[in-house]
């Protein structure tokens, strides 16, 4: 008996470490195991709820939310499980999980938090699609078994990211690295057998590396990377840049613009005329998880400070990948925003009130 108690508090413990490292994938793993002997055990699932949601898989955390719930439950457990299930499509049984927060604090902000989501939900009637014509259709020949995401087109060049042949798994979500690939396009019309990695500089292992900005002329580019394996990089993710010198593209440097090393920051994009540079960050001061941000680049080359998009883009929630186009048409994804459930994509222009769908 004893022999088993140390067992499982060895193991309890190795979970809360790869928790605490961002190793989610693990954590579940180790987490599941003390469930087996336990289904009860609230602490495991409060953590495996946990992964998911910081991995970006808040669909597949319900049941654990409605466990911890079951046992002691808290505005945080039923928010996220409310959160689980919008994103699931269950959406009566989220506005019920978002009702009961309510009444499980005192904190108007929360509240207000919980109150927002069930109007989002109720506005899901009113939402008409931006392409009513249009049917979409997975890219099956391009896409991988893997991640494939923030698709960008420059110069009859398709850039993207993509876990394809990674050399490592990334602990965080059990799927491989990220890297930067890229292949001819003309448009929607894709070399799917010419797909090579990025040849202006060299993909790095044993980190994530994605969603890249390419400027209007084809002189910077701007990416993310961040989640490396080393403890002795950067702890967050960041925007690096590399220019064009004349003979070639320079190693990639980390930008000032980041702020914080802490700070996350992801998703760059370029406005037409290459002067402004568009980015997701989570830095103090914004209006919820995740917010769009601005930087103006500068005589030295370098981009300015940032500055926040404000409150007609960003929410409470998460808003990322932002895309100026030419019709003055400013895309971005949001779960601050009534939708669907996750990240939904939403546009907005400045004769609009708000954004659309």
């Amino acid at each position: 008996m004893l022999v088993f108690q140390a067992s499982c508090t060895s193991l309890q413990q190795k979970a809360q470490t790869q928790f605490n490292t961002g190793e989610y994938q693990l954590a579940i793993a180790s987490y599941s195991r003390l469930l087996e002997t336990d289904s009860a055990n609230s602490e495991a699932n409060f953590y495996i709820a946990e992964s998911y949601r910081l991995s970006n898989r808040i669909e597949k955390a319900a049941e654990y939310y409605e466990k911890v719930s079951e046992e002691n439950a808290s505005f945080d457990s039923q928010f996220h499980k409310g959160k689980s299930l919008k994103g699931k499509g269950e959406y009566e049984a989220a506005k019920e999980a978002f009702e009961a927060a309510k009444t499980l604090t005192m904190d108007d902000e929360k509240i207000a938090l919980a109150t927002i989501e069930i109007q989002n939900i109720d506005e899901i009637e009113t939402i008409t699609p931006i392409w009513p014509n249009h049917e979409l259709e997975n890219y099956e020949l391009l896409n991988s078994t893997g991640i494939d995401y923030a698709p960008i087109v420059s110069e009859n060049q398709l850039f993207f990211t993509s876990s394809r042949g990674a050399g490592g798994m990334y602990a965080g979500t059990g799927q491989g690295y990220t890297r930067l690939f890229k292949t001819r396009a003309e448009g929607i019309n894709v070399d799917v057998q010419g797909i090579q990695t990025l040849s202006e500089f060299q993909n790095e292992s044993g980190l994530n590396q994605g969603a890249i900005a390419i400027s209007p002329d084809g002189n910077m580019i701007i990416y993310a990377r961040g989640n490396s394996n080393s403890k002795n990089d950067l702890p967050d993710v960041s925007l690096f840049s590399s220019k064009f010198n004349g003979t070639g593209f320079t190693e990639p440097a980390y930008m000032g613009v980041n702020g914080e090393a802490e700070y996350w920051n992801s998703t760059p994009a370029f406005s037409l005329d290459g002067q402004t540079l568009y980015f997701a960050s989570n830095r103090p001061g914004g209006y919820g998880g995740t917010d769009i941000y601005k930087a103006t680049i500068m005589a030295s080359g370098n981009f300015g400070s940032a500055v926040n998009m404000g409150p007609e883009i960003n929410t409470p929630g998460n808003e990322m990948f932002p895309r100026p186009l030419e019709n003055g048409e400013f895309y971005f994804a949001s779960d601050g925003h009534p939708g669907y459930g996750k990240l939904d994509i939403l546009f907005t222009r400045k004769s609009m009130a708000k954004p659309r769908y």
